[in-house]
């Protein structure tokens, strides 16, 4: 029984250990990238339909050269354009601050999951000193290990399906 917990054990700090390594390198860099295309998208659409298209407006219809029913569509349109392009830039701006949020949250949930399995380590460490002594110490030191393998499976591929879904997202 004592090799069983000490399999699980060693399985236990390897699981640990691959969530620290995997802690420590930032794999939400291309997130931030699309974060920071969003806000790019949203301050040049802004600049477009803000700024560049009332200039094209007015050398459009100034003057009066161009009257009737084609020019007052043409006005409707151009209008509605800008209404639209602003609209968009607005838009871009909401999917960038909600990327930056969902990785926000991310990293939260990451770090609670990194505390619950440290401490986790830790009392298998203190199971594991007592387990020398006392066997029942050593069955709560394999069903630990156990359970630290679980969780961290678990944990890992949420936070993989969570990113995937992030990608496609940024994607679109």
């Amino acid at each position: 029984m004592l090799r069983v917990a000490r399999r699980y054990s060693y399985a236990g700090l390897a699981t640990s250990f691959m969530w620290d390594a995997e802690a420590l390198i930032s794999f939400d860099e291309a997130i931030e990238v699309a974060i920071g295309l969003w806000h790019s998208v949203a301050v040049g659409a802004r600049t477009i339909f803000s700024t560049w298209m009332p200039s094209i407006g007015d050398t459009l219809f100034r003057g009066g050269n161009w009257t009737g029913d084609t020019s007052d569509e043409a006005r409707k349109n151009f209008t509605a354009l800008k209404s639209d392009g602003l609209a968009f830039a607005d838009r871009a701006e909401r999917v960038a601050e909600s990327l930056k949020d969902v990785v926000q949250r991310l990293n939260r949930v990451h770090w609670a999951v990194f505390a619950f399995l440290t401490t986790q380590v830790a009392v298998m460490f203190a199971f594991a000193v007592v387990a020398a002594f006392n066997l029942a110490a050593a069955a709560w030191l394999q069903r630990l290990g156990w359970m630290l393998r679980v969780s961290v499976t678990i944990a890992v591929n949420v936070m993989l399906v969570v990113v995937g879904g992030l990608y496609a997202w940024a994607a679109v």
